[in-house]
């Protein structure tokens, strides 16, 4: 092969047009680029311009919700907030509108949040404080919200008479009561005086209004329980001043509502009480912050056994169930000792569907039951619950038989008790000596053992005592009664 031949270059075919074709694809693909480029860069200078402002409302933002967040956890800020509709105060428009911007802006309680779309404020200066609820409103409804709007009547028993009387004996220095009580839909009053005798019918108390009527009702698990409490006795009991301080939100009487929502349980706080002053004290510091925390509509009643014959604890726990009848429309009652205090909030003084023990767990039995059957301590039960048991008998003087006699109450009413698990029923117990007059009750085995003939006779339908002085205190209500004790 000659030398010319070999460096001749290979000739590649060209098609016509072929050469245009590449050229006008070239220029589309350079066009599109400059626009996409051009795109992003108006895009990232956009951007940039908003960068300030948003910086701006973040910061802002930011440091009002945690402003507010701080407030929150003062003492002066949740009682400025509390205002709001505590006292009677909510009962305006103004107030509604303050209170609904307030919790959509910082819902920094998860309570709040329930209030955003529920309270509307009416455009009267004074919106009406009851809600009739009609049967479209009630098809719309959840269960809970259809309870809380039914009307829950009295049980009926065939064995437990359902009658109230009640004379008030009163001169120009003294003035005492003696009652015989068992709580029905009405009651008969009758007043003697030197003069004139009158006799009454008073109705039941009525359900109480007002500002509950434009609340949301409380969530059913409080958003601030914190579970375990650090319980301890061994400081000095703080004064009442300082506890008083401490619960700004309580009212005369120890009764406290949630500022913010409607309580799902009104329950009375019932406390056998003689010469146990530093003990309540201890009781008072620990237990209403616990309450409120638990969003309960609460109010502690200490009933002070006068005089220095033979104590009677379940008397007095009757006492307690029918003078506080008398203040409020109470659901149900915890009848506690005042050397108990609750160690985890998660215990919730709620209203049970049976009857509770509370105090499963006592640090002087290593959080154990000592036996099955201990129905004693810390008890709740609803008001039906209370009367179908005639509540406790009033003849167990001296100490021990009274909670095994409500234990025989329970289940011969055909009803089961109930506990809260082991690891947050617990209680620690104030270390003190028995008193005098609360010696052991020696006929209390004799007793127990004829509960089921002795109950329908023996109870809130037998009750008499007579009332020394009823004084609301700040923390709670004083009531000192002569429950006819015999001598020691």
């Amino acid at each position: 092969m000659s030398k010319g031949h070999m460096d001749k270059k290979p000739v590649i075919p060209i098609k016509a047009g072929s050469l245009e074709k590449t050229r006008t694809s070239s220029t589309v693909t350079v066009f599109f680029e400059g626009a996409v480029r051009k795109k992003t860069l108006a895009l990232v200078f956009i951007f940039i311009l908003q960068v300030p402002v948003l910086y701006y409302l973040y910061t802002t933002e930011v440091s009002a919700y945690v402003n507010m967040k701080q407030d929150i956890k003062s003492t002066s800020s949740m009682s400025s907030i509390s205002k709001l509709c505590a006292n009677g105060s909510c009962t305006n428009t103004k107030n509604l509108l303050k209170l609904r911007k307030w919790a959509q802006r910082y819902p920094a309680r998860s309570s709040l949040r329930h209030m955003v779309n529920i309270v509307e404020p009416s455009t009267t200066a004074a919106p009406s404080t009851t809600v009739a609820p009609n049967e479209d409103n009630l098809s719309n409804m959840t269960k809970t919200e259809q309870l809380q709007n039914e009307t829950i009547l009295p049980v009926e028993t065939t064995t437990i008479p359902s009658t109230t009387t009640s004379t008030v004996s009163s001169s120009t220095t003294t003035e005492s009561t003696t009652t015989t009580t068992t709580e029905s839909t009405t009651t008969t009053t009758t007043t003697t005086t030197e003069a004139t005798t009158t006799t009454t019918t008073v109705p039941e108390k009525p359900a109480e209004a007002g500002e509950d009527a434009i609340l949301p009702d409380c969530p059913e698990t409080p958003p601030d329980l914190q579970g375990n409490i650090d319980v301890s006795f061994a400081h000095t009991a703080p004064e009442m001043s300082k506890l008083e301080a401490d619960n700004p939100l309580v009212k005369d009487g120890g009764h406290y509502k949630p500022p913010y929502c409607k309580a799902l349980y009104k329950v009375a706080i019932v406390i056998p009480y003689r010469d146990r002053e530093e003990h309540l004290r201890y009781f008072l510091e620990y237990m209403h912050p616990t309450l409120q925390r638990q969003q309960l509509d609460y109010a502690i009643y200490v009933v002070n056994q006068a005089g220095t014959g033979k104590f009677n604890r379940a008397k007095l726990m009757n006492v307690g169930y029918a003078e506080s009848i008398k203040d409020h429309d109470f659901q149900c009652f915890a009848f506690h000792d005042v050397d108990l205090v609750l160690e985890n909030d998660k215990s919730i003084y709620s209203c049970p569907s049976s009857p509770r023990h509370l105090s499963a767990g006592v640090d002087k039995f290593n959080y154990q039951l000592p036996y099955s059957a201990i129905f004693g301590g810390v008890t709740e039960l609803t008001k039906e619950q209370f009367q179908k048991v005639n509540g406790y008998s009033n003849s167990f003087w001296g100490w021990g038989g009274e909670d095994d006699d409500m234990f025989n109450r329970v289940k011969f009413s055909g009803m089961n008790i109930i506990r809260y698990p082991m690891d947050i029923s617990r209680y620690k117990m104030i270390t003190h000596q028995r008193e005098k007059g609360n010696e052991p009750n020696p006929k209390r085995f004799d007793q127990i053992r004829k509960t089921k003939d002795t109950m329908a006779n023996d109870g809130l339908n037998t009750l008499e005592y007579k009332v020394v002085s009823k004084q609301k205190n700040k923390l709670y209500t004083n009531v000192t009664v002569d429950i006819m004790a015999p001598a020691r």
